[in-house]
């Protein structure tokens, strides 16, 4: 344990960093204990208080960004009501994963139509993408390390798929830094079982 500790300390120190220069970090709060979790299963929660320290430089921050902005958000300037911002999650859902999938025409600003029923062909759209992951992590569920990697992708988002919190635009490029990492590394592992079950078969 003694070794470890210069190691602890260097991680705190890098997510504090991390978290000051980019909010976005902030993600790393419940990415940390989830791998863990992938390690150990349930016996993870005896290390809690490896996980405890990084909650301080995030109240911190907090605490800093709620005195700056008057508030744990900056004032929208996207109207829309309650329902219409949880309506719009599963397009957004959609359009980060399209963006995962196909990196293609990228931009620094996107123009981002909101919905307003769940008729309409984004919503639907959104839904299934959804849908479809949420079969995934289903299928994957024997498998701890895969579904790390795919929640990867999606804890990052979660704070950006509400969109009145958002400033214009309500999706941008950015958002997914972070979750292209856990993308990345679950499409290799995916790769390689493949690779594994073919080499099996011959």
């Amino acid at each position: 344990r003694s070794r470890a500790l210069p190691y602890r300390l260097c991680s705190l120190v890098c997510f504090s960093v991390a978290l000051f220069s980019k909010e976005t970090a902030m993600a790393l709060v419940i990415i940390i204990p989830l791998y863990e979790f992938t390690r150990l299963g349930p016996k993870c929660i005896k290390r809690w208080k490896i996980f405890l320290p990084y909650l301080l430089p995030a109240v911190i921050y907090m605490a800093m960004r709620t005195y700056a902005l008057g508030g744990l958000t900056q004032k929208s300037l996207i109207k829309m009501s309650f329902y219409e911002g949880l309506l719009n999650v599963f397009p957004l859902i959609a359009r980060y994963l399209g963006k995962l999938l196909l990196p293609v025409n990228l931009s620094i600003i996107y123009s981002f139509e909101p919905v307003h029923s769940p008729a309409q062909v984004m919503t639907i759209i959104g839904l299934l993408a959804f849908a479809a992951f949420g079969l995934l992590i289903y299928l994957l569920r024997k498998k701890r390390t895969e579904i790390f990697f795919l929640l990867w992708i999606l804890i990052p988002l979660l704070p950006v798929l509400y969109m009145p919190i958002l400033s214009v635009g309500g999706f941008a490029d950015r958002y997914l830094y972070l979750s292209t990492a856990g993308f990345a590394i679950f499409i290799a592992l995916m790769v390689f079982w493949a690779y594994e079950r073919l080499s099996l078969k011959k």
